[in-house]
């Protein structure tokens, strides 16, 4: 799926922000991990660690990002897993016919109160593809949004696993999520009041 200024040269990423957390963790006199330390340590470390080929980073706006982010959250589901082989179409129409009510869109299935685990997992392998897959190309801290959220709810709603991320790892991804003045209001309250049940 285009989005908005996908013109541009875009990201390829080189590690995950849970190894990038995990080996650069920033953190207060008191030992707590704020927002605002989030914020920074992404602009630095995305800098260091994902630069294109020419060596130097594009810029994404705060407007840039909200506006891929509305752009990705209205996007099929169907679309977008499919188009990027995350699954072929025979796979995931077996997928949703299985599932009361299933999810059309990507929030959709973030707000869904029992969302289908198989799909949680599709669009986690989703993020991962586009943070590395130049022919669907997504800004990293949106594949990171996407990556997290998936995780949270599949862990949260659904009492499984998806990831190899510990339960600190994927607090501290949320709440990186949830720093973002880009992402949407009701979305970063939806991860707000999730990350409450990971210990």
């Amino acid at each position: 799926m285009r989005h908005p200024g996908q013109g541009r040269c875009m990201v390829t990423a080189v590690s995950t922000y849970a190894i990038l957390i995990e080996s650069n963790p920033v953190e207060t006199m008191s030992g707590e991990t704020t927002r605002a330390n989030f914020r920074n340590v992404t602009a630095q470390k995305l800098s260091n660690l994902m630069l294109p080929e020419g060596g130097e980073l594009p810029g994404w706006s705060t407007e840039d990002l909200a506006a891929m982010l509305r752009h990705q959250l209205q996007a099929s589901l169907e679309s977008d897993l499919v188009r990027t082989n995350t699954i072929s179409p025979q796979d995931y129409a077996a997928i949703v016919s299985e599932a009361a009510q299933s999810p059309r869109t990507f929030g959709e299935l973030f707000s869904h109160p029992t969302p289908p685990l198989n799909l949680l997992k599709l669009v986690k392998d989703f993020a991962k593809l586009c943070r590395t897959d130049p022919d669907h190309p997504l800004p990293t801290e949106i594949t990171m949004v996407l990556y997290h959220i998936s995780v949270l709810l599949a862990q949260v709603r659904c009492a499984t696993r998806i990831s190899s991320l510990s339960n600190h790892k994927l607090r501290q991804g949320c709440e990186w999520v949830t720093a973002q003045a880009w992402v949407d209001p009701s979305l970063r309250r939806l991860v707000h009041k999730t990350i409450r049940n990971i210990t």
